[in-house]
């Protein structure tokens, strides 16, 4: 976007990406005149334009006003969930993207590997399997997807590690958080007012023990010699991911991705009057790491006591487990806030979330890439200004309720044609075909069904386990211990 005076040219600007239609994802470019950073890398796709969405070189190349190659002055990898890794191996792969420096997520940490420990067979069924449970839950995509998804996450850990090879191979300095000492990337960015608050080490160390129990469950369920196929994996990756919901409330509730999320790169940028909080996928609300709840609370102190912040990304894509009221009250001055990810996702922002920011439409704005396209957020004295591609702020419409029809598309004669569909599993399915007139633009579609005979549902036998053979016990459930027989880094 161009500079509209000098002294506007030497203020921090943000711009939080457009993340199009999948969900999740995160990209954040921090401009200060003419130096660059830029926070993690959406998702795999998006190193190219997918259908009306924009790939993350394109918006890049908007924002700066050449096209790629580009080079930051700082790249940051927040955490090694796949939707912030994102596009950038492939990138910086190709030569499209050189940082002077990097502060990245160690890769050893962020994959639960010992010290010492040799990458796994990205191939192997056992490691498929640990690659889903460590991402955020993906269990509603359609066979195909989830099995694409699957391999991208299973080839996860060898293109963040080649990414970090060509980093070191270009002459980038490169910092990885909670092995290395962060200070020179504070001392290099003081314009920015660049300070890491967290977390420890100690609070690194309990997430990565409980990746490393997951990966050890992947390996229980799944030996390294079995022949699983994707049919077999995807379907036990289902199963498990539906475990383990009861007790919504509790802090400690098994997350999916959760001690990944917890690994975030928390960063205050500060230039003059601008301040703003960038913390990646935190779980503020909710730790959902067994043991990680004491950490958590003196992070949220220490982010707390390092405000006021003008403007706050909204941590977790808007979830409930990074945004809450007690949350929301430790950050009484901030009155701008974003969240970030892709349209086609029902539970982010979560309804809950968008309640909370509602009620609070009187005093907070709120824009999400979702609904506004690219986010742009510039400072005044007097605050954080919101400017945004489409739509309208604090629009807390839930994805995947109402359907907006574009009104060059409709037909003229309005008719709903509802089909009912039985599988062979007995679920039933319902299919409903809208066809609306031109003064028609948007319709809510509600199903009122019941079924005169439900039918019973039959217990399924569970072999019993034999000494050889025990039953897994799910990772995130085990009493905490930290690193058992293995030397984390």
């Amino acid at each position: 976007m161009p500079e509209t005076s000098t002294s506007d040219a030497q203020s921090l600007k943000l711009h939080l990406l457009d993340m199009g239609t999948e969900k999740f994802g995160d990209c954040i470019l921090a401009r200060l005149g003419a130096r660059t950073i830029l926070i993690d890398g959406g998702h795999p796709g998006d190193f190219q334009r997918r259908g009306d969405s924009p790939g993350i070189p394109e918006q890049l190349e908007q924002l700066l006003g050449h096209a790629a190659p580009f080079a930051v002055d700082l790249l940051v990898v927040s955490h090694c969930h796949s939707d912030h890794i994102g596009c950038l191996p492939t990138l910086v792969g190709n030569g499209d993207l050189t940082a002077e420096f990097a502060l990245v997520a160690d890769e050893k940490l962020g994959f639960g590997r010992a010290q010492d420990a040799a990458r796994p067979d990205a191939a192997a069924p056992s490691n498929r399997l640990a690659a889903l449970l460590r991402e955020e839950d993906h269990s509603d995509l359609a066979t195909d997807e989830l099995e694409q998804f699957m391999q991208d996450a299973a080839n996860l850990e060898e293109r963040y590690n080649s990414m970090l090879a060509d980093l070191k191979a270009s002459g980038t300095k490169i910092v990885r958080y909670g092995r290395d000492s962060h200070t020179p990337i504070e001392t290099a960015f003081q314009d920015f007012g660049l300070k890491v608050l967290g977390p420890t080490r100690e609070h690194l160390l309990v997430c990565a023990e409980a990746i490393a129990q997951s990966n050890d469950q992947a390996d229980r369920l799944i030996p390294a010699h079995a022949d699983a196929g994707n049919e077999q994996i995807t379907s036990l990756y289902r199963s498990l991911v539906s475990q383990g919901n009861a007790d919504d409330g509790a802090e400690d509730r098994p997350g999916k991705g959760a001690a990944l999320n917890n690994q975030s790169i928390i960063l205050k940028l500060k230039a003059g009057t601008a301040t703003a909080l960038l913390a990646a996928d935190m779980q503020f609300a909710k730790a959902e790491v067994t043991g990680l709840s004491p950490m958590m609370k003196a992070l949220r102190q220490t982010v707390a006591a390092a405000g006021p912040y003008k403007f706050i990304k909204l941590t977790h894509h808007a979830s409930y487990n990074g945004l809450d009221q007690s949350v929301l009250d430790q950050w009484p001055a901030t009155k701008a806030f974003a969240h970030t990810g892709g349209l086609n996702d029902a539970t982010h922002p979560d309804p809950g979330v968008l309640n909370l920011l509602e009620s609070h439409t009187n005093e907070i704005k709120w824009a999400r890439t979702d609904r506004n396209g690219m986010i742009s957020v510039s400072f005044r004295q007097s605050g954080a200004v919101l400017s945004i591609e489409k739509g309208s702020l604090n629009d807390a419409t839930q994805n995947g309720v109402a359907f907006v029809a574009e009104p060059e598309t409709l037909e003229a004669s309005p008719s709903v044609q509802t089909q009912i569909l039985q599988s062979s599993s007995g679920i039933t399915e319902v299919s409903c075909t809208a066809k609306l007139g031109p003064d028609v633009t948007r319709l809510t579609v509600t199903f009122d069904i019941t079924r005169a005979n439900p039918p019973q549902r039959q217990p399924q036998p569970r072999p019993a386990p034999t000494p050889s053979d025990p039953k897994p016990k799910p990772a995130a459930l085990d009493a905490p211990r930290l690193a058992p027989g293995r030397k984390l880094p």
